[in-house]
């Protein structure tokens, strides 16, 4: 809609510069309308600035606040791993965190919360502050004062998330209860910051943040004692000569619980964002969670004081020795096997089961004993195993070509077997490989260093166990130099590299090399690896040509030395672009399924009407991820079945 002159609207404004609050730009860029995202969002648009021709500063308080940030961003910017999630937690700057994959490897582990700042960062330095004032012995008024102005700064300062906003108001509500000597009622606090955000801003409640902030809350305020005792139900005590150490398994054991209780009311959150379920949260919170409290408060510190002479740079120095110390324990963590697996459960069905499980155990709020602590955990751990021994061990044997928009990702999978061919451009990988229940992959193929066919090996990483990762010979230092700049400190499993005439097996299934002959790099659509699979097994044969973005050209060479012929299954190259194989190619090649991956609407026109055309008059049936989905190849003795999934 056109917008008047001299009024305003919102919009969301992506760039690769920091912004700060109350700065005016002039600026070039691209603007893209999503009405979505107007009514998900309240914004009138997109814009994705390219350029920066003006800004000017803020000013008044903003340019006070500014000023502030802008000085611990110098202090703590470009340092190591210490000083990326100090900026984190003091800053709500996440940049240097992402770029050295520190957000990556955290999100592993079940401890994104830690490094976004939210409620229980506010409650940590809530806690500081008011055990300091207790001890000034001031009046109970102006402790809570005190209190209320030190933490909203603080929250003003981090940029004002909406979880952190959240509890700042939570935090007033219970003070001005107190000072009425009324009883303090979180769930009632809860209820006033909810509301009085959404008066300000109705479409806060669409905001991840805000909306985890409340679910988990409110989970942990009304179970979390009950998960407790359930869990020191089911844990035998410590022996009597570790009485002393009675007060750290307490400690533990709350820990345990809150973490179970806050994970699980924020899954139907978390799983259509992430798609993803991080089974080591529990440990990773015990070992980290009360050295990560610490932590904060010491970066906290440190910023404010980091341009103290001495007193500064030791304060730098202890940042970067605790913030290498955290990261040490979760890369420890995320390297258990199936820290974290991918899922693509139903967010409404997990919602409407957790409620109803939630609401019956409110209303009959059954006593706990150990039998019956034993017994729930018992069912639990039932439910669980019958979930992910499938997904681990019993895959049909098939081949699937996933939707993941515009790349290339393609799944080979024969029992506890698992091979996947190329990770697409993003995230969407993740959702794919949830969608088909893999939580394992013996090894990852890169065809070559195109970023639609290894963009999501990060993601991928983060999110599912991974043995080896495969690269053509000559493309594994192209593939690092990739990988490291895409994400720095990325933790890369054994890369092989494969040359031509190797062989790579996934149970029945078996890959020969067929292109390249010689190393190369890997940055051509030439490079891709090109790899003819074919079943050992009698009562399931199937043949199969996976091309990667390999077009014409390399199909004629193939031909010419005999390493190619007839198949079945023909994994169209380069995403059906025009020059990806001829009619005559087609017709040697036969197949009688022809796949293509290709993203919905992609400015390409892939796959071309040209490719799809000598592809049918070979006889084949062209199907391509865009119009179906995920495409599910599953051989029989007498025939292929076909299956699609979204």
């Amino acid at each position: 809609d056109a917008i008047d002159e001299g009024s305003g609207c919102s919009v969301r404004l992506l760039s690769a510069d920091a912004l700060f609050s109350g700065e005016r730009l002039r600026c070039v860029g691209t603007v893209s309308l999503d009405e979505a995202a107007r009514q998900r969002d309240g914004v009138a648009a997109t814009v994705r600035v390219r350029h920066i021709a003006q800004r000017a500063s803020p000013k008044g308080v903003r340019a006070a606040i500014s000023s502030v940030r802008g000085s611990i961003t110098e202090q703590l910017a470009g340092g190591g791993e210490g000083r990326a999630l100090a900026l984190a937690l003091v800053l709500a700057d996440k940049g240097a965190a992402k770029r050295l994959g520190l957000d990556a490897l955290f999100s592993s582990c079940g401890l994104s919360h830690l490094i976004a700042v939210s409620g229980a960062h506010l409650g940590v330095l809530s806690g500081s502050i008011e055990r300091f004032l207790e001890r000034c012995r001031l009046p109970r008024g102006v402790r809570a004062a005190c209190l209320l102005a030190s933490t909203g700064a603080f929250v003003v300062l981090c940029g004002a998330p909406a979880s952190a906003v959240r509890a700042w108001i939570m935090s007033a509500g219970a003070s001005a209860s107190a000072l009425a000597g009324r009883r303090e009622h979180a769930l009632s606090a809860l209820g006033l910051a909810g509301t009085v955000m959404i008066a300000h801003d109705p479409f806060c409640v669409n905001d991840l943040g805000f909306a985890l902030s409340v679910a988990t809350v409110c989970a942990l305020k009304i179970y979390s004692l009950y998960a407790r005792a359930a869990f020191e139900a089911v844990l035998p005590p410590l022996p009597r000569a570790l009485a002393r150490l009675i007060g750290l398994e307490r400690g533990a054991v709350r820990a345990v619980a809150s973490t179970f209780v806050a994970q699980a009311a924020s899954l139907p959150l978390t799983v259509p964002v992430f798609s993803t379920i991080s089974l080591a949260a529990p440990v990773a919170n015990l070992l980290i969670g009360a050295p990560f409290s610490a932590f904060m408060i010491v970066s906290l510190v440190t910023g404010l004081l980091s341009r103290v002479p001495i007193a500064g740079e030791a304060l730098l120095a202890l940042c970067d020795l605790f913030g290498a110390v955290l990261v040490a324990l979760a890369r420890i963590v995320s390297a258990l096997p199936m820290a974290a697996v991918p899922c693509s459960w139903n967010a409404v069905v997990l919602a409407a089961a957790e409620l109803a499980l939630a609401s019956a155990l409110y209303l009959t709020w059954p006593r706990i004993t150990r039998l019956r602590a034993l017994a729930a955990a018992g069912v639990a751990a039932a439910l669980i195993a019958a979930w992910l021994v499938p997904c681990r061990f019993l895959h049909p044997k098939e081949l699937a070509v996933l939707d993941v928009g515009q790349g290339d990702a393609i799944l080979i999978c024969d029992g506890a077997a698992s091979l996947l061919v190329d990770t697409g451009p993003d995230r969407s990988v993740v959702a794919a490989l949830g969608r088909a229940d893999i939580v394992h992959l013996d090894a990852v193929l890169v065809t070559h260093v195109h970023d639609d066919h290894f963009g999501g090996l990060g993601y991928l990483l983060a999110s599912c166990d991974v043995d080896r990762v495969l690269v053509g010979a000559g493309a594994k230092e192209p593939l690092i130099a990739a990988v490291e700049e895409a994400l720095p400190g990325a933790l890369l499993p054994q890369i092989v590299e494969l040359r031509y005439g190797d062989t790579v097996e996934t149970g029945a299934f078996s890959g020969r090399i067929v292109s390249p002959r010689a190393p190369c790099d890997g940055s051509e659509n030439s490079h891709s690896v090109v790899m003819l699979l074919s079943s050992r097994s009698k009562d399931a044969p199937l043949t199969a040509l996976l091309t990667g973005d390999a077009e014409a050209d390399v199909l004629e060479e193939l031909f010419s030395r005999n390493d190619a012929g007839r198949v079945d299954v023909l994994k169209i190259g380069h995403h059906g672009s025009a020059v990806s194989i001829t009619p005559a190619q087609a017709h040697a090649l036969a197949p009688a399924l022809a796949l293509a991956s290709a993203g919905e609407g992609n400015r390409f026109g892939h796959p071309s009407s040209a490719c799809v055309d000598a592809i049918e008059q070979a006889g084949a049936l062209v199907l391509c991820t865009k119009d179906v989905g995920d495409i599910v190849v599953r051989p029989s003795a007498r025939s292929l079945s076909v299956s699609y999934r979204r």
